[in-house]
C-alpha cells in the first residue's frame, strides 16, 4: 500500500498518536515508518500479539517494558574497536537489563501469551555483564573509585595531594606579609595547576610562575615556586588516573563488542515488545476491539467510529459488504457524513492490518484484502493541468488496472466533475466492471441513475446517510437498503436562497423525477421510523433485562440472608439444647447422690432437685 493511500485515509495521524504510547525513541521511529500488511497470517499474528499484550498487562499485571536507548551506533563503535564513554557503557548494560526483565516477566506466564513468550525465548540474560559495568560506571561521565584497585589507590593519592597543595597555598593567604599582595584570599586553579590571584602591580613580590592574567589585567595568577613540585606530582597522578580510566573503558568496551550480537538481538526484541505494548495501550485508549479476520471477502463493521474524531461527537456507522452484496452505494446530502464513512472503513482496515484493534463493537469482521484502492477528495492539479474530473479518472484508471476479486475500493462522488448524464453513464460502467471483477467496494454518489441501477443489481446495495426532514440537518447515521435524496433545494432554502430561484428550480424538475424523489423520501422516512422503533424496542429490552438482572440479584440476596438466618437459628437452638442437656445431667447426678442419703432432709432436697429437673425439661 502506497503512502498516498495512507495519507488520504489519515493513517499517518494514527501512527503519530500510536507513537506517543511507545517508551523508546527507536520504537517511535519504527511506528512512524510502520506500513499495514496484506498477508493474512501476518495480520493474524500482529493482532494476536496485541491481544496477548492486553492479557499480559490486564490479566497477569505483567510489565515487561522498560526505558532503553537505541544503542545501534554504540554497538557499531564497539565492534570497530572504539573506546566507549561511560554513558555509552551504561546504555549498553541497560539493554541487557531490559531484555532480562522482559524475559523474566513473560516467560513465567501461561500459554495464552505464547507469541510473546516466543519473542523473548531466545534472549540470554547476562547478569555478570550488567554487574561488571554497573560496578565500574558511576554516571554518564565518571567511573567509580572501585572500578579497579589501581584507580582507587590513585584517587586516594590525588585526594591527598590536593589537600597538601591547598594547605600549602592557604598558608600564603594566612601570612600577613604576603596576603596583602593578593587580590583575594583564595586558592584557585588555572590551566590545571593550583595558583594564587596576585595583584598585577605586586607580582614581583610573590616569586613563582605566572600562568594566567585576568581580562582586565589587574590580576595575575602565580604558582609559587614552593608548590611547583606538588603541582607536578598532582599532574602526574591525574595523568596516571586518566590512563587507568582509559584502560578500564577499553576493557569494558571489549566486553560490549564480544556481546554485540546478543545486545543487537536484545535491542530488536525490546523494540518489538515496545511497539506491541504501544499498540495495546492505544487500542485501549480508543475503546478498540479485536476484529474477526476474513480472507478477502466479508467486511462487517458494527458501530464503527472514526478514531480521529472526538469520541463525544462521532456518530457510529455499521457497514457490511462481501456477503449478500459486494458494492455499497451511499447517497445523501453534502456534509452528511458519506466521506467520513468511507474513511472510517478504510482506516479500520489499515489499523487492523497493522495489529491495532479497531474502534468498533465486538465481533466486527475485517477482511484481509490484497490491496485497498481509494479516490477521495478533490485532487485537481494545476501543475499537471488536470481538472477535477481528469484527476478522478486518472485515479479510477489506476484502480481498474490494479483491482482483483480480493481488493477493496473506496470511491467518493463517483462520476462527478463533468456532464451529469455522461458522468452517470460512466459511473454505471465502472460499477459493472467492478461486478465482473468481483471486488468489494463502497462508493458515494448523487446520481439517481446509480441509485436505480443498485436497485436492480444483485451485487449492489443502496444506502443513505440519514437526513432529518424536520430540522433539515444530517444525522450522520447510515441506513442500508434505502437510497437517499440530496435535499439540495431544501438545504438551499434554509441557507437563505430566495423563493423565486427555488420555485424556478422546482419547475425545471420533471414530474417523473419529482415522483421518484418523493418515493425515495417516503421510503427513507419509513426506514428511519422503523430504525427509530427498533432502537426504542432494543432500549426497552435493555431496560427490562437490567431490571430482570436487578430483581434476580435482589432475590439471591434475600435467599442468602434467609439461609444465614436459618443457619444461625439452628446453631442457637443446638446450643440451648446442649446447655439444657448438660444442666439436666448435672441435676440427675445430684439427685441420685441425695436419694442415697435417705433421711428426711435428703428427701426434701431431692424434691427440690426434681422440681428443677422438671423446669429444665419444660
Amino acid at each position: 500500500m502506497d503512502e498516498k493511500l495512507l495519507k488520504v485515509l489519515e493513517f499517518d495521524e494514527i501512527r503519530a498518536r500510536l507513537a506517543k504510547f511507545a517508551v523508546s525513541s527507536r520504537a517511535k521511529d519504527e511506528i512512524s515508518r510502520m506500513l499495514p500488511l496484506c498477508e493474512y497470517k501476518e495480520v493474524e499474528r500482529n493482532l494476536r500479539l496485541t491481544e496477548e499484550a492486553y492479557i499480559a498487562k490486564y490479566k497477569y499485571s505483567a510489565n515487561p517494558i522498560s526505558e532503553f536507548d537505541d544503542v545501534s551506533e554504540i554497538l557499531d563503535k564497539a565492534k570497530a574497536g572504539a573506546v566507549l564513554r561511560p554513558g555509552e557503557l551504561l546504555k549498553a548494560a541497560n539493554i541487557m537489563r531490559c531484555a532480562r526483565i522482559a524475559k523474566s516477566e513473560l516467560s513465567e506466564l501461561s500459554d495464552d501469551v505464547s507469541e510473546l513468550k516466543a519473542l523473548v525465548a531466545a534472549l540470554i540474560p547476562d547478569r555478570n555483564f550488567e554487574k561488571q559495568i554497573g560496578d565500574a560506571v558511576a554516571s554518564e561521565n565518571e567511573l567509580k573509585d572501585d572500578a579497579s584497585e589501581k584507580l582507587r589507590d590513585l584517587r586516594r593519592k590525588i585526594h591527598s595531594a590536593n589537600a597538601k597543595l591547598k594547605e600549602k597555598l592557604a598558608s600564603y593567604t594566612r601570612n600577613g606579609n604576603l596576603s596583602k599582595y593578593l587580590q583575594d584570599n583564595i586558592v584557585t586553579v588555572r590551566l590545571g595547576r593550583f595558583v594564587l590571584p596576585v595583584k598585577s602591580e605586586c607580582r614581583s613580590m610573590v616569586p613563582g610562575l605566572i600562568h594566567y592574567q585576568s581580562g582586565s589585567g589587574s590580576t595575575v595568577f602565580i604558582e609559587p615556586f614552593a608548590v611547583v613540585e606538588l603541582n607536578n606530582e598532582l599532574k602526574y597522578l591525574q595523568m596516571e588516573e586518566q590512563l587507568e580510566i582509559e584502560r578500564i573503558l577499553s576493557e569494558l568496551s571489549l566486553c560490549v563488542a564480544e556481546r554485540s550480537d546478543m545486545l543487537e538481538f536484545a535491542l530488536d526484541r525490546c523494540t518489538v515488545l515496545d511497539v506491541v505494548f504501544a499498540k495495546c495501550a492505544y487500542s485501549v485508549s480508543i475503546n478498540g476491539t479485536m476484529p474477526v479476520l476474513d480472507n478477502g471477502k466479508k467486511l462487517s463493521l458494527k458501530n464503527a467510529r472514526h478514531p480521529l474524531i472526538d469520541p463525544h461527537k462521532v456518530v457510529p456507522v455499521s457497514v457490511e459488504v462481501g456477503e449478500q452484496y459486494n458494492i455499497l452505494v451511499i447517497t445523501g446530502p453534502n456534509t452528511g457524513g458519506k466521506t467520513v464513512c468511507l474513511k472510517t472503513v478504510g482506516l479500520c482496515c489499515l489499523m487492523a492490518y497493522s495489529g491495532i484493534w479497531i474502534p468498533c463493537d465486538k465481533n466486527s469482521v475485517v477482511s484481509v484484502y490484497d490491496n485497498i484502492f481509494c479516490d477521495l477528495g478533490d485532487e485537481q492539479s494545476i501543475e499537471q493541468s488536470l481538472s477535477t474530473f481528469s484527476a478522478h479518472i486518472v485515479n479510477v484508471v489506476k484502480i481498474t488496472d490494479g483491482i482483483s476479486p480480493r481488493s477493496l475500493v473506496l470511491l467518493d462522488e463517483l462520476g462527478s466533475g463533468t456532464d451529469p448524464v455522461e458522468g452517470a453513464a460512466l459511473s454505471i460502467g465502472i460499477l459493472k466492471y467492478f461486478e465482473i471483477v468481483g471486488c468489494k467496494g463502497i462508493v458515494t454518489t448523487h446520481f439517481n441513475e446509480l441509485k436505480e441501477y443498485a436497485l436492480v443489481s444483485e451485487k449492489l446495495m443502496n444506502a443513505c446517510m440519514q437526513f432529518d426532514e424536520e430540522t433539515l440537518k444530517p444525522t450522520y447515521k447510515l441506513m442500508v437498503g434505502v437510497p437517499g435524496v440530496s435535499n439540495a433545494l431544501k438545504i438551499a432554502g434554509t441557507l437563505g436562497l430566495n423563493e423565486y430561484i427555488l420555485d424556478k428550480a422546482k419547475e425545471s424538475i420533471s414530474d417523473e423525477q419529482i415522483r421518484f424523489e418523493t418515493v425515495l423520501r417516503q421510503a427513507q422516512y419509513a426506514k428511519m421510523q422503523a430504525e427509530k422503533q427498533k432502537e426504542e424496542i432494543e432500549a426497552e429490552k435493555r431496560m427490562l433485562e437490567e431490571e430482570r438482572v436487578r430483581i434476580e440479584t435482589a432475590r439471591k440476596k434475600i435467599e442468602e440472608k434467609q439461609e444465614r438466618i436459618q443457619n444461625n437459628a439452628k446453631a442457637e437452638t443446638a446450643r440451648l439444647i446442649s446447655n439444657m442437656v448438660a444442666k439436666a445431667s448435672e441435676l440427675l447426678d445430684e439427685l441420685k447422690d441425695t436419694v442415697k442419703e435417705a433421711d428426711e432432709e435428703a428427701l426434701r432436697k431431692a424434691r427440690q432437685l426434681f422440681s428443677k429437673l422438671e423446669g429444665v425439661k419444660n
